[in-house]
């Protein structure tokens, strides 16, 4: 197998073997390894590895997305990877808004066909499967150079001093099931929970306009039509601000969440959370306050991590005093008896590397940090690069949000491929429906039974997907609404 590794010392750069670098390549029957060991400190540029491989006539390419909210598909050679939008690449807008943080539009080069982790080409039912077992030197990203595979990685300008295993992969053969479970296997983690689990949240139903009243009058709703859910999961809108977590807005929670928290146990509900704990609002206290808290360019400004709440900024957790603070707040609501949390936003842990750590190295630790502070709770991970969630979280979104209309509105749909989309989501839900009860368990998003802006069919569509291939069942519906026909569709739901 042919490779490049480049790299610099005292100024010049090198490729492959040098006397300041050894490059080893280990072929096994099942395993690919590739290591950099060099003699003294050298700074890293890149990583190409071709894999003897290609797509031929007929066949299909997998396509798996950077993070949650990224398409996700099978491909054929004539296909090609969306784009991001012409208004997301309209710098002007990038700069306001952040736009391009969403994605791996700022580290990685556009490719007609490429995939983060892992890939497999297939011919009919046969699969050959190329999976990346660690993601913690660097994002894996396979590509096609014509139709021949390679391999690259995310690793420009880190400095390594010892040994360092640039490449780990898994090559096998067979069915898409019989490559998967070798795979989980190969990463060796362990799932702490197969159940499937319904619930409901407030998201759709009031984005954050939530009060709670409102989330009072849903419970009560639920209740009285005696509905098959467990869990009652409040989102985004009770803080002043991302990032200000335990300081609640007064007007819509004059007694705080104590009571609601109450409130749904004593109905016979588990509560549940939204957060995003990397999160800073641009005009929250917590930037105030902590502006040495944030991500900085090399220019020492706050990089922003994207347009939400008016834009916001991402935290440095290589700062003890981050992990502290996300520690108190995590702790805290656990405390008041929240069950479940639902994680957002988290690929803002890993915007830029560091001198000696990768964005996929700042992932995996990120995540490891997040299970060992919730490890006695359910986390539901959302907006996370996929490999960094396997085995760190319980349920896990694997399609971008749903939208009240089948497709999103024009501005949206030309940002960036990480926007809100049901007919998007539905892809991505098939595509992804081998990680269900492997990895994690599947979040395909909520289900509408109750909305006038989609037709029948297309609620059905949506329906369907979630059935077959998810095991966490939202909704967000006025449940008020629902017919009996409905009823039976959500109680028919994990069965």
């Amino acid at each position: 197998m042919d490779y490049q590794i480049k790299y610099r010392c005292h100024g010049k750069e090198f490729v492959n073997n040098s006397i300041y670098a050894e490059v080893k390549l280990v072929s096994e029957s099942d395993r690919l390894r590739l290591t950099i060991i060099p003699k003294e400190e050298i700074q890293m540029e890149s990583a190409v590895i071709s894999l003897d491989d290609k797509l031929n006539e007929g066949e299909k390419f997998f396509s798996e997305g950077f993070q949650s909210w990224t398409d996700t598909m099978e491909m054929s050679y004539e296909q090609s990877t969306r784009k991001m939008g012409f208004l997301g690449r309209m710098k002007f807008l990038d700069k306001k808004y952040g736009f391009t943080a969403y994605g791996d539009y700022n580290f990685v080069p556009y490719r007609n066909h490429y995939s983060f982790d892992f890939t497999y080409l297939r011919h009919l039912d046969a699969c050959r499967f190329y999976g990346s077992i660690t993601e913690r030197n660097g994002y894996t990203i396979f590509f096609l150079d014509g139709r021949n595979l390679k391999a690259t990685k995310d690793i420009a300008g880190i400095f390594i001093s010892s040994a360092y295993e640039l490449f780990n992969l898994l090559i096998v053969k067979g069915t898409k099931d019989e490559v998967f479970n070798q795979y989980a296997t190969a990463i060796g983690g362990q799932l702490r929970t197969k159940k499937k689990i319904k619930g409901f949240t407030t998201w759709y139903r009031y984005y954050d306009k939530i009060t709670a009243q409102d989330l009072i009058e849903d419970v009560e709703k639920i209740k009285k039509r005696n509905l098959d859910i467990e869990f009652i999961q409040l989102d985004d809108g009770f803080e002043t601000q991302a990032g200000d977590w335990t300081s609640l807005i007064k007007e819509k929670f004059p007694d705080g969440l104590e009571p609601l928290v109450k409130k749904i146990k004593e109905e016979g509900y588990k509560p549940g959370l939204w957060l995003a704990p990397f999160a800073a609002g641009k005009d929250s206290e917590l930037a105030a306050k902590h502006p040495d808290w944030l991500v900085k360019d090399s220019a020492g400004q706050p990089i922003l991590a994207g347009s939400n709440w008016g834009t916001f900024y991402a935290l440095d957790i290589e700062k003890d005093e981050v992990k502290e603070y996300i520690h108190s707040f995590l702790d805290f609501y656990k405390k008041m008896g929240f069950m479940l949390f639902k994680l957002d936003f988290l690929y803002a842990a890993a915007l830029i590397p560091t001198r000696t750590k990768t964005r996929g190295q700042l992932m995996t630790e990120a995540m490891e940090f997040i299970r060992k502070e919730l490890d006695d709770v359910l986390i539901l991970g959302c907006g996370v690069p996929m490999f960094q969630a396997f085995f760190n979280v319980d349920y896990c979104r694997i399609g971008m949000d749903v939208t009240p209309e089948f497709n999103s509105k024009f501005l949206f749909r030309h940002l960036h491929r990480e926007t809100p989309s049901t007919k998007y989501a539905i892809g991505n839900i098939v595509a992804r429906a081998p990680f269900d009860g492997r990895f994690f368990m599947n979040d395909p998003d909520v289900i509408f039974f109750a909305d006038d802006k989609m037709t029948p069919e297309q609620m059905d569509m949506l329906y369907q997907a979630d059935q077959k291939y998810g095991s966490l069942f939202f909704t967000s519906d006025d449940v008020s609404k629902w017919t009996a026909s409905d009823i039976t569709k959500w109680n028919g739901l994990g069965k």
